[in-house]
């Protein structure tokens, strides 16, 4: 059951990088190639991402300050500068980077996105820590 759930939330983060990338520049282009040079997620990597997502407690917090559905503050980049200005999110960013799994489903990279916040926020990652294939 877990693994569906994730399934949703990583389909409609796959969905949404796929417009951008339709709409894309080249570097867009180049962001959406790192991404698939991250290994797959194994069903336990899904599941182990999808309980995090929605049991983490700076996660929950960040999501129920701006209304975001549980599990969703990855897919919500459309938020990113508001996110950024919040401590609790800054604290569910940090740790999600640290906890989810390296991998990817479709076009959704766990660690990768929350890298890639952290990075919008101005909060350096250690890329060297995200391994590809």
């Amino acid at each position: 059951m877990q693994v569906h759930l994730l399934l949703v939330f990583a389909l409609a983060a796959a969905a949404s990088v796929v417009v951008v990338a339709s709409q894309s520049t080249n570097a867009t282009d180049a962001a959406v190639a790192l991404v698939y040079d991250i290994r797959e997620c194994t069903d336990d990597q899904l599941n182990i991402g999808e309980s995090i997502l929605i049991t983490e407690p700076s996660t929950l917090q960040c999501e129920a300050k701006f209304g975001i559905a549980t599990g969703m503050l990855l897919q919500s980049a459309s938020m990113a500068d508001e996110l950024c200005s919040e401590q609790c999110c800054l604290n569910a960013l940090r740790t999600l980077y640290a906890t989810l799994p390296n991998c990817r489903y479709e076009l959704w990279g766990l660690q990768y996105s929350a890298s890639k916040f952290l990075n919008h926020c101005g909060i350096a990652t250690n890329t060297s820590t995200i391994t590809y294939e």
